[in-house]
């Protein structure tokens, strides 16, 4: 190890951070990473602690590095820490602590909706270990504001997700107040039109799909089941049918999604872990 290039690189650290006002105090912050690599080679891996909800997966990846796996050593609890507990398993996250976990039910968060996500992941975990770590498999969305949408890849797919603008809340049409986080879903590709959706949601989320692949350039929601796993097995609940799955039943011309049920919704679910089964189909 050049011990010189490492204190250079230090120094070099604390003059910049002495004109932007930005400070480090001993932690291994992102932009030092390289820097702990190469000093301390024997750490197996560097984690953020992340608190602020508007940064999170800003923070996240750039910890996020071919020699550094994702791991959340440090985060919020209550619904904000559901949500992106989904989102971070979706990026092939190792792990996702909560501070002072005990707590959470005094934290805003009197419904346990960490809990019932903790417990939904869990029933999930034997598809989600069988697909993490393979491209287009596994991802994860996390909406922060009020009309934001979010576009990742899945297999053959680019999804958009979206707070539904139609249907934000029971009976009415008032528009999701801003703020993060809105909304957070994970999603497990276990074949070419399948998938498994978990979500931590107040307002209903809307997701479309497009193809990346020749062939028909439509792309609809067929079948959607809700159910759960018990002793590792699927048990279908509730089969939600196509006016439930199409973003606005008055607009013919509007592309067919995937409308995710918001927490009003959770009270007349088959099970309190709700997970969606999803098959589409394309068409002309």
């Amino acid at each position: 190890m050049d011990v010189a290039r490492v204190r250079q690189s230090v120094a070099a650290k604390g003059l910049e951070a002495q004109t932007t006002g930005y400070t480090h105090s001993g932690d291994p912050m992102f932009d030092l990473m390289d820097v702990w690599n190469a000093g301390a080679p024997e750490i197996d891996f560097l984690a953020p602690d992340v608190y602020n909800e508007r940064d999170f997966e800003e923070t996240c990846m750039n910890y996020h590095r071919s020699w550094n796996p994702m791991y959340v050593g440090e985060a919020s609890g209550g619904a904000a820490g559901a949500a992106e507990a989904l989102w971070a398993v979706g990026h092939d996250a190792m792990g996702f602590s909560v501070y002072g976990v005990e707590y959470n039910l005094l934290r805003h968060d009197r419904e346990n909706e960490l809990g019932r996500v903790y417990k939904t992941i869990s029933q999930l975990m034997p598809v989600i270990m069988e697909h993490q770590g393979k491209k287009g498999e596994l991802a994860g969305v996390l909406l922060g504001e009020s009309g934001q949408t979010e576009k990742v890849q899945l297999g053959d797919y680019t999804m958009t997700a979206a707070v539904n603008p139609n249907r934000t809340r029971p009976g009415g049409t008032t528009a999701a107040p801003p703020g993060p986080p809105l909304a957070g879903a994970l999603f497990v590709l276990t074949a070419p039109d399948e998938m498994y959706v978990i979500a931590s949601t107040e307002y209903e989320l809307a997701v479309t799909f497009t193809p990346n692949t020749p062939g028909p350039a439509l792309v609809g929601v067929g079948t959607v089941e809700e159910g759960s796993f018990v002793d590792g097995r699927w048990v279908a609940g509730r089969h939600l049918d196509h006016r439930v799955t199409t973003l606005d039943k008055d607009c013919s011309y509007c592309a067919p999604a995937l409308l995710v049920p918001g927490a009003y919704k959770r009270r007349d679910t088959h099970s309190e872990h709700g997970i969606l089964r999803v098959k589409l189909y394309r068409y002309e």
